[in-house]
């Protein structure tokens, strides 16, 4: 990556979708985490996890410097 670039983080759970916009240096910054037990439907925990995607890309000094994201998942995420 070049420099200040950053890649968002995503965990997504049953309970909570956990996130952060990570650094080139692999620093955590803007961990946040939000409900997703109310997602009951597939569309409700993709809008779900596109909103969560946009909060962190927010938090970013700039949208073009991200550069990736990566999910992870307790099992397939299958709409």
């Amino acid at each position: 990556m070049s420099k200040n670039h950053f890649a968002i983080a995503l965990d997504v759970g049953g309970t909570f979708i956990k996130s952060a916009l990570i650094s080139e240096a692999g620093e955590a910054l803007n961990e946040a985490q939000t409900v997703s037990s109310g997602a009951k439907t597939a569309e409700a925990m993709t809008d779900l996890i596109v909103r969560v995607i946009n909060e962190q890309r927010a938090s970013a000094p700039s949208a073009r410097k991200i550069v990736g994201v990566g999910v992870g998942s307790p099992g397939p995420l299958d709409p």
